[in-house]
């Protein structure tokens, strides 16, 4: 049976792994401190992901010999204490220098974020599956009864110990297990994938979303307003309701299919800076200005499909002032992005990029961009004049 030293001590090291982890968390919370002093290409810190591969693959082995520990009998407090005491001295706070080591000025926004994210996921995993380890009251009298309530099952203490990784809690500490493990691994895919691969898989998962509302709005135009009810309610009734409760009317229909093309030109943008401006064709130089570019870039990349969304629920609604700001902001939001590395990736274009594929593409694409912008304040002007 376990002795109430190593109890004891396991309650000490629950307690402090308990609070460190709300410490972790909560400086989590709050939006990174800027660096104290700027950086050069040539003075670049350590890198966050290499500690970050260490740490994670530490805190999953630990993680595996808690959950060990938890599921298997007999209960070993001494064990369990040591285990959290690595975690807790050692993965876990290399694990948050990493964090700290990785500013947005520094190593991106976008890194930063999703450093700052996948920690999150890692400490709250822990958090759950801490949560798991419940230490036995094993108090009793000289002659070996129970001082507190009696045991429903007869059990003697040893007995509970030797029981404590097994029942119904299994399950969530392997859910738990499973959580922290995922975390990890994402942490760990960041050595490999690096800034410019995280990068490149973000303006696809961008361009796919802003797709995906094009998708659906097109599917919305298409609908026939003629359509009898009993037609749509016997089409299929198990089918999730649309977000549109019906098709669009003829008075905002011109001006769907308007926006419907200007929105298919936007997310041309995505496509033409992965092939020009992006890795693997053009490495983004490890510099504070070329930092600061992606910075913007990344930004406006990704307001554009949340905007596109706001745009879809404005249509549904036939808002029609609504739906003109949103797409005048996702107008101005890519030329911006576009601009942005316009001129490539030095300080002020540095001129670069003047004149190459991607700066020529651009300006044309810039053109077509403002062209249909005229359009539709043109049709928003004739359909206001014909009202009056």
């Amino acid at each position: 049976m376990a002795d109430e030293t190593g109890l004891e001590k396991l309650r000490l090291t629950l307690a402090t792994t308990r609070s460190l982890l709300q410490q972790f968390l909560a400086s989590l919370s709050t939006a990174p401190s800027p660096a104290s002093t700027p950086t050069t290409e040539t003075q670049l810190p350590t890198n966050p992901l290499a500690l970050l591969y260490t740490s994670a693959t530490l805190t999953k082995a630990h993680t595996t010999k808690l959950t060990l520990l938890l599921l298997n009998p007999p209960f070993t407090p001494t064990a369990i204490s040591t285990v959290l005491h690595d975690l807790s001295t050692g993965a876990l706070p290399v694990m948050m220098t990493a964090v700290e080591i990785c500013m947005p000025e520094t190593w991106s926004k976008t890194l930063s974020h999703e450093v700052r994210a996948g920690v999150r996921r890692v400490l709250g995993g822990l958090v759950a599956l801490i949560a798991e380890v419940v230490i036995p009251d094993s108090s009793t009298t000289a002659n070996g009864a129970t001082a507190g309530p009696p045991l429903k099952t007869g059990e003697t203490d040893a007995q509970k110990l030797a029981n404590m990784g097994s029942g119904a809690g299994s399950r969530d500490s392997l859910a738990s297990t499973g959580v922290v493990w995922g975390a990890c691994d994402a942490l760990i895919a960041l050595q490999t994938k690096g800034l410019e691969g995280l990068v490149v898989e973000k303006v696809i998962q961008y361009r796919d979303m802003l797709k995906d509302a094009i998708t659906e709005l097109k599917e919305w135009s298409e609908e026939n307003p003629e359509e009898s009810d009993f037609d749509s309610f016997t089409e299929d009734t198990t089918e999730e309701p649309s977000t549109a409760s019906s098709p669009p009317s003829p008075d905002i229909l011109p001006l769907l299919l308007q926006a419907l093309k200007h929105l298919t030109l936007l997310s041309l943008l995505y496509t033409a800076l992965l092939k020009h401006r992006l890795p693997p064709k053009t490495p983004v130089p490890p510099s504070p200005p070329a930092i600061q570019k992606l910075n913007t870039l990344m930004e406006s990349l990704s307001c554009i499909p949340d905007t596109a969304d706001e745009l879809a629920s404005a249509f549904y609604e036939e808002e029609e002032g609504e739906v003109r700001a949103h797409v005048e902001r996702c107008g101005r939001l890519a030329k911006e992005a576009a601009a942005t590395v316009r001129g490539g990736w030095g300080a002020d274009g540095e001129g670069e990029g003047e004149g190459d594929a991607f700066s020529i593409w651009a300006r044309r694409w810039e053109d077509l961009v403002e062209k249909g912008e005229r359009e539709m304040r043109v049709g928003n002007e004739l359909g206001g004049s014909s009202e009056g």
